[in-house]
């Protein structure tokens, strides 16, 4: 896994997530409040060149009950040499698959 730097842009809507930061090379982010979200947004910045694991879990309806609705996906990503992003073109990625 490759180590790094990373935050939160926005924590009026997104934290760090604690029980993420109990684990190596594990981090991650949850809500901060019930309101609905369109998008969240974090920075990482990899310390090394390597391969991560993007995994994103998107909770619809969280009642408790067993038929909840959520969404995972998962992204291979490679950090490779640094090369310059242009800031007006932000990918953006949504979830892939229904889990009941």
């Amino acid at each position: 896994s490759v180590e790094g730097s990373f935050s939160v842009s926005d924590p009026t809507n997104v934290q760090e997530c604690p029980p993420c930061s109990l684990f190596d090379g594990v981090d991650g982010v949850c809500h901060t409040n019930p309101n609905i979200k369109n998008e969240i947004s974090f920075d990482f910045t990899p310390e090394a060149i390597g391969d991560l694991l993007l995994e994103v879990t998107v909770v619809v309806d969280n009642t408790g009950a067993r038929s909840d609705d959520w969404y995972y996906s998962k992204y291979s990503i490679s950090a490779t040499a640094e090369n310059k992003v242009d800031e007006t073109d932000t990918p953006t990625i949504g979830p892939t698959s229904l889990q009941p």
